[in-house]
């Protein structure tokens, strides 16, 4: 099996990173694993585990949040955290995700004739890493919920409509292949770290993945 953390074990390492109270950091966590809803896989983390998906956290809770003890911490340093303890250690791109998944871009619509601001917003994943066809990520279900969460609901609904009940993402993430060992290894030294306080299992170096 594959080793993972879960938000409130995220919560508690920042806890220890940043201050304050572990429930400070839920919110920004749950968004980043936010992917794990709609594809209940490791491989959910190709979305938003990247700089992309640290961008949005910044657009969504704001450049700073104050913790229990009053304390400012930076959006981006929380979110750059939660993805190097899920990748060991790395912060990668869109495109280090997805530059080698020529076999998705099947997967990719053409983009509906919509409104100037939804076009911006599903075009969004293309921008950042120049990968016409990582638009399956907002043309998608999870889009849907992107959208809501980003440009409220009647640009969600507005972009459901253009949508069919097979735009969704786990079907390009089912068939999205791992290139690269940092995609599904976490810190191991962090996993250690929640056993050690009772927050989780230990894993060595030699584990095994699904």
């Amino acid at each position: 099996m594959i080793a993972t953390m879960d938000i409130i074990q995220h919560s508690h390492i920042s806890q220890r990173k940043f201050g304050g109270n572990y429930r400070d950091y839920v919110d920004v966590h749950q968004f980043l694993d936010s992917t794990k809803l709609y594809f209940h896989h490791v491989k959910h983390r190709s979305v938003l585990h990247n700089t992309f998906g640290v961008e949005l956290a910044v657009e969504l809770f704001g450049a700073e949040l104050f913790n229990s003890s009053n304390k400012a911490i930076c959006v981006r340093d929380l979110a750059i955290a939660h993805i190097k303890e899920d990748l060991s250690g790395k912060v990668p791109s869109l495109y280090d995700w997805f530059h080698a998944a020529h076999h998705l871009k099947p997967y990719c619509p053409e983009i509906p004739d919509m409104s100037r601001e939804l076009r911006e917003f599903v075009s969004r994943p293309y921008l950042r890493s120049g990968l016409q066809f990582t638009m399956f990520i907002t043309l998608s279900d999870f889009g849907v919920f992107l959208c809501e969460k980003i440009m409220g609901i009647d640009a969600a609904i507005e972009l459901r409509s253009f949508l069919t009940p097979r735009n969704r993402i786990g079907q390009p993430l089912h068939q999205f292949e791992f290139q690269h060992e940092w995609q599904f290894t976490p810190d191991v030294d962090e996993l250690n770290w929640l056993e050690a306080n009772g927050f989780g299992k230990s894993v060595s170096h030699g584990s095994n993945h699904a």
